[in-house]
């Protein structure tokens, strides 16, 4: 976790582009004192990376964050965490592949590959197909669907985080704030991974069970960004709905006085990929010795910048790893 933080630091430098680059002060809201225990356990583990962290009380709360009404809120866990913008660092990376020479094929869906004598020698599209050597899997919550196309099950799935922004406004927020919950997300991928470990099937889930979590951030251009709602459903995609959304801008309004009355610009829901144990897939695929996962991160914008380049390392060399 420190390495990924000092990484992103120097990715305007290196990458010659804006990223909207900040380091905000974060707060993990605790709603009451089994959270507060929670989150103080999960200070020690930050240390332990390196991360400064510490337990607050209300008061210190509100002297962070003016803006949040602190009032039921047993304390909170504050820390520094950086904030780049995903979009910009996404093009960003994109630029520099094709300064190396990496051609950046829009519209070409990966639908699998082809294969002889159990090893892959194409990546297909539906309009034509590219052989090479080595596979690199990097498709986020599509990796599972190309893995089972080459004969192979990974154990990775995906919830459907559905989120806002808001018009730009004036500075209202100073820190990142979320709401730690046992209900949220968390609660709901862990779920699926229990009942997948007693023998349900991915495929045909069909669990119409939501979790809300309540976060806020704004952007340098003054939109705040607010999530969000998840589902778990295997389809890739599922659309955006509206009263979805204005959940989770009521939620946030609970707590943010300051954003009553926000006008939504945008709504959004995107997969997000997790595996049982919430540790990502890096490596070699032991079935197909030539095909290379990278994926189900969380706090992917921390974690992949280091070790994305380990991989490549070894993807380049063909070194076999797991």
């Amino acid at each position: 976790a420190a390495p990924g933080e000092k990484r992103l630091a120097a990715l305007e430098d290196e990458l010659n582009a804006d990223l909207q680059y900040r380091r905000l002060p974060a707060l993990v809201l605790a709603p009451d004192n089994a959270a507060l225990q929670r989150l103080a356990r999960q200070v020690e583990r930050l240390r332990a990376f390196g991360l400064a962290a510490q337990v607050i009380d209300p008061a210190e709360i509100a002297t962070i964050e003016p803006a949040l009404e602190t009032q039921g809120f047993a304390g909170a866990l504050h820390a520094e965490q950086a904030h780049i913008d995903a979009v910009a660092l996404t093009r960003a990376y994109l630029r520099a592949a094709e300064r190396y020479g990496a051609r950046v094929l829009e519209d070409r869906a990966v639908i699998g590959f082809e294969m002889t004598h159990g090893r892959i020698t194409a990546a297909r599209t539906a309009r034509e197909s590219f052989a090479a050597e080595r596979f690199a899997l990097a498709a986020g919550a599509w990796t599972r669907r190309l893995a089972a196309s080459a004969g192979v099950d990974l154990p990775i799935y995906h919830i459907h985080g559905e989120a806002i922004a808001t018009l730009p406004r004036p500075a209202t927020l100073r820190a990142m704030v979320m709401v730690a919950s046992s209900q949220g997300h968390g609660a709901l991928e862990r779920r699926v991974a229990t009942a997948l470990a007693a023998g349900a099937t991915w495929e045909q889930w069909q669990d119409p069970s939501e979790a809300q979590d309540i976060s806020a951030v704004q952007r340098a251009d003054g939109c705040v960004l607010l999530g969000q709602v998840s589902r778990a459903l295997p389809a890739p995609r599922l659309p955006v709905r509206p009263a979805a959304a204005e959940r989770i801008r009521q939620a946030a309004e609970q707590i943010l006085p300051a954003l009553r009355d926000t006008r939504i610009a945008a709504s959004w829901s995107a997969p997000v990929p997790f595996t049982p144990d919430q540790q990502p897939l890096i490596g070699n695929v032991p079935e197909r010795d030539n095909l290379y996962v990278y994926a189900g991160f969380r706090s992917a914008l921390l974690t992949v910048p280091a070790t994305s380049e380990r991989l490549a390392r070894q993807i380049s060399s063909g070194s076999v790893i797991s």
